[in-house]
């Protein structure tokens, strides 16, 4: 609250003491007075408005038996006197939040780092209130509760309602190893904070509740270790589990990752409700996260990974995963036939090719017609399939389909792929396997692997292999790229 109140202006200036007919101020017989309205302030301030008020010769309005206000500085400033103890803080002190009084000079200096005096102001320990504050949200420094910039800890205890100590800010917690900082009045456990400049190592205090002052250990950087004290308690690729970091997502079964990717390899994806990591690419599994599945003879339908159907020679696809067969087939008995040419089941059991017509005077309700030559008659054979490209084998290509295969090269175990055009799985293998010779199918899955290597100009470039298991993915990048290959991306 301010108080107003109307001083004679010579009450507040030494000068005017003296108000008699000798003084060297205004004289009663001037018929004029020079007054201020005087605002007391509650952090002591006083502000003066001046202003001239006409009064009787004789009248005065300096009551000498009544105390006089004492201008004074805003103490918030280095350099200015600190403030004396009052309601707000009972112990000399500075305000605005950037300096803090050194109660040796009496005199307000910055504060708040290393060697310099304890910040001191109205919402910091030195109120003497059972009050602990949060920081300001808009980073006021006026509104700050903290006494020293952390990691540091304040030299001053309060001790039967008197403050003793320095009232110096103390650095600590800044290296591994060395004692946390030790309790204070602002902060009740022992800390550190930041990195060691020397280690590069994120620290944590070893026993925060110790009596005596504990150390600083690292945190956050491998699994096993504490976590960290601040908003990212563990490093990538690890979660805080009860105040331990712990790998996360690079496994089945894994708990997923809190931040970044979820799930840290090409065949682990998330489960339904993002809990665990989960195998995918495999048969009925989900589909990996390129939208792939890891085995031969396998493919990405509605999610999950199924066999190749729906394709002329292959089952049928479910209905769960889209239409029974693709454009070319008709699905019977379980099975996509080949439609819409001379002698093949009408597509849909109504459409044939252009040149074709659907021949309804069959009554089997499982053939739903053939498809006919327009304009009649049994035709007498259908010219070879009317020129299609041949397949893998040199048969009539009447599927359509390429299959993706991957084979196994001895001794270097990496791996090659082939896309044979083919009608069948069967037959789409037994053509790689022809045409790359000393080669294995590979019918387990295949995961990514990622290594790189140096040039004699030590430029570096990165390498990437498909391979069933770790140890031949290693013995295939020693075979391609030497023994000083490494693993992961160039750093």
């Amino acid at each position: 609250m301010f108080r107003s109140l109307t001083l004679s202006f010579c009450a507040l200036l030494a000068a005017c003491s003296s108000s008699g007919p000798d003084s060297s101020g205004p004289s009663p017989q001037d018929g004029m007075f020079t007054h201020s309205v005087v605002t007391a302030q509650s952090n002591g301030t006083i502000v003066l408005s001046p202003r001239t008020a006409t009064a009787a010769v004789g009248y005065g309005v300096f009551d000498p038996s009544r105390p006089v206000p004492r201008l004074v500085a805003p103490c918030n400033s280095a350099g200015e006197a600190c403030c004396e103890a009052d309601g707000d803080v009972p112990t000399p002190h500075c305000l605005g939040g950037v300096v803090g009084c050194n109660v040796v000079t009496s005199t307000c200096e910055p504060c708040g780092g290393a060697n310099q005096v304890c910040c001191d102001g109205p919402r910091t320990a030195f109120n003497g209130r059972n009050l602990s504050y949060e920081p300001d949200p808009l980073g006021d420094p006026a509104a700050s509760p903290e006494m020293c910039a952390q990691p540091a800890s304040c030299d001053a205890q309060l001790v039967d309602g008197r403050w003793e100590g320095s009232r110096t800010c103390r650095a600590c917690g800044t290296t591994e190893g060395a004692a946390c900082c030790a309790k204070d009045a602002r902060y009740g456990v022992g800390r550190c904070g930041g990195t060691d400049p020397a280690s590069g190592a994120r620290l944590k205090c070893a026993d925060p509740f110790a009596a005596d002052a504990s150390t600083c250990i690292e945190c956050g950087r491998w699994s096993g270790q504490p976590a960290c004290d601040d908003p990212r308690p563990c490093d990538d690729g690890m979660n805080d589990q009860n105040g331990t970091c712990v790998l996360c997502g690079v496994d089945v079964g894994m708990q997923i990752c809190d931040t970044g990717e979820e799930c840290r390899s090409v065949n682990l994806v998330p489960d339904p409700l993002h809990v665990t990591c989960v195998q995918a690419g495999g048969l009925n599994q989900p589909c990996e996260k390129d939208g792939a599945c890891g085995y031969s003879g396998l493919s990405c339908q509605g999610g999950v990974c199924h066999k190749y159907c729906g394709v002329v020679g292959l089952a049928c696809c479910g209905a769960d995963v889209g239409s029974s067969c693709e454009a070319g087939g008709d699905c019977r008995a379980g099975t996509c036939e080949a439609c819409g040419d001379d002698g093949q089941v009408c597509c849909g059991g109504a459409s044939c090719n252009a040149g074709f017509a659907c021949d309804q005077r069959a009554f089997d309700p499982d053939l739903n017609g053939h498809c006919r030559p327009a304009g009649g008659g049994g035709g007498g054979g259908g010219g070879g399939g009317g020129g299609a490209l041949p397949d893998c084998s040199g048969a009539p290509w009447t599927s359509g389909l390429t299959f993706h295969i991957f084979l196994q090269v001895f001794p270097s175990r990496c791996l090659v792929d082939a896309y044979p055009p083919a009608n069948s799985l069967a037959e789409a293998q037994t053509c790689a396997l022809g045409a790359n010779p000393g080669t294995a199918i590979v019918n387990d899955l295949v995961s990514f692997y990622e290594y790189h290597s140096y040039d004699d100009q030590q430029n570096c470039t990165n390498h990437s292999l498909g391979a069933t298991n770790d140890n031949d993915a290693q013995t295939c990048a020693v075979s391609s790229w030497g023994p000083d290959v490494q693993g992961g991306d160039c750093p």
